[in-house]
This record gives structure tokens, C-alpha cells and sequence, in this order.
């Protein structure tokens, strides 16, 4: 054997080792891709995001009836309605509903469940008594309107919120905001380390005047 042979093989071992060595390097590194990626079958594909929909609406009541022509459905004896977190009890509540679909009576578009996307307008009557997480409200008479969130509340109102009392000739009460208009002869006690307040605007300054607003802390 020549002297050279052994300084040869010396040499491509050398070599060898300094190529596999960023090789391996590679392989082992956390940030690689080999490294980082999950075993076939063990990583679970993100679940889809589910798409807020409309709030439902489920009416319990004595008796109903179901008007075709008219598009409204008619609740009458211990109501109670619940939609989201807003609840609602009367006497009496007539629900006003857009035109069914063509070809599809009332009653099969409210029970495929999409009466809730359809009122326009509902109109509770005797005793009614709205509560909210932060607000609770009493009138004779309640109108809803859907497109604008709120209730009209007329027959002696009064709206309870943090304790305070308001009251007036008619009282819009907003679903979406925390927030109640007050209009007419207002009245408004407030809870604790207040005075009462009553008559026309210009002799009160804690209670909302005609056309006013009263928010949280009022």
C-alpha cells in the first residue's frame, strides 16, 4: 500500500463528516419543517367559525291564534317571551309579521323556525314587564319595533335601572344600548343620595326633561 492511501482515506472521511454534519443540523433544528410538522393523522383540522346569526324568539302563552290574511300571530293569557337575554310577560302580545313567502302560508314559514327574522312589530298589552340585565321596565302598553330595537312603553311607564326610578307620559326604551328616553311629565327618584324630582324640566336637574335621556348614571 502507498503511503498516500491511508492520507486519502483520512482526508474523505473528513469530508464526509463535514457534509453530513449541516445535514444533520438541519434535521434536528425546531425551526426546520421536518421538525415542526405533526405526525400524519394526529393534528386536527381547525373547526370553522360559526357565523352569528339572527337572536331566536320563543313566545309561551294560554292560547294563540294564527291569522293567514293579516300576517300576525295573536298571544293572549300569562305571555312570556324570551329573545337573547330580554324577557317579556303580559296579558296579551300581537305579533305583526312581513307577508310569507310566496306560495307558503304563515304557519309553515313560523314553523321552519324563521318567525324571529320576519317581526316587524309586536304590541304587548296589560301588566307588562320587561327585564333586561340592567334594566327592568312596567307599562300598560309595549309597541316593538324590530328594524329600530326598542320599545315604545305608553300607559303609566316606568323604567327601573341601577336602583333609579323613571317614569313619564311615554318612556323609549332601547334593546341594544342602555339607554331610555323619557318624554312628557317625567318623575325620577333616585336610589340613594338623591333628591326626588318632579314637574317641568326647568325645576329638576337630575331627571331627564321632556325629550331627554337617562343612561347609567344618571
Amino acid at each position: 500500500m502507498s503511503p498516500a492511501g491511508p492520507l486519502q482515506d483520512g482526508f474523505f472521511r473528513l469530508l464526509a463528516l463535514f457534509v453530513l454534519l449541516p445535514a444533520l443540523a438541519v434535521l434536528l433544528s425546531p425551526g426546520s419543517s421536518l421538525a415542526a410538522a405533526d405526525p400524519v393523522g394526529t393534528a386536527a383540522p381547525a373547526p370553522p367559525k360559526k357565523e352569528k346569526g339572527p337572536t331566536s324568539m320563543v313566545v309561551r302563552s294560554d292560547h294563540m291564534l294564527a291569522r293567514n290574511i293579516e300576517n300576525e300571530i295573536t298571544f293572549s293569557g300569562h305571555v312570556h317571551l324570551v329573545k337573547g337575554t330580554l324577557r317579556l310577560t303580559s296579558d296579551d302580545l300581537v305579533v305583526y309579521l312581513r307577508k310569507a313567502g310566496k306560495g307558503k302560508t304563515l304557519m309553515e314559514e313560523t314553523g321552519q323556525g324563521s318567525s324571529s327574522q320576519r317581526v316587524e312589530t309586536m304590541v304587548a298589552t296589560g301588566h307588562v314587564i320587561i327585564r333586561t340585565p340592567r334594566r327592568t321596565a312596567y307599562a300598560g302598553r309595549a309597541v316593538y319595533v324590530e328594524s329600530a330595537h326598542l320599545f315604545v312603553l305608553t300607559e303609566e311607564p316606568v323604567v327601573i335601572q341601577n336602583g333609579d326610578r323613571m317614569s313619564g307620559s311615554r318612556i323609549t326604551f332601547f334593546t341594544r344600548m342602555n339607554k331610555s328616553v323619557v318624554q312628557g311629565h317625567s318623575l325620577m327618584l333616585l336610589d340613594s343620595g338623591g333628591k326626588k324630582q318632579s314637574g317641568s324640566p326647568s325645576t329638576s336637574g337630575n331627571h331627564a326633561p321632556s325629550g331627554g335621556t337617562a343612561t347609567d348614571g344618571h
